[in-house]
């Protein structure tokens, strides 16, 4: 899934950027996260983070 937004002020006062946050999934219990920002309309794009979350396992698995 990809959202994709714009974002004011974002790298600062009057420097706005567009978002764009891609989620894959990695495995049933493991999903990436990354997150990139554009200050030229999409024409390139910088990672700003680059996260994983995995299910919390319960007891007894």
């Amino acid at each position: 899934m990809v959202l994709t937004g714009y974002w004011r002020d974002f790298a600062g006062p009057g420097q706005h950027a567009l978002v764009r946050q891609t989620f894959t999934a990695i495995d049933s219990d493991t999903v990436r996260q990354h997150g990139e920002a554009s200050t030229d309309q999409g024409l390139t794009w910088q990672t700003r983070y680059d996260f994983i979350y995995r299910r919390k396992k319960g007891p007894g698995q």
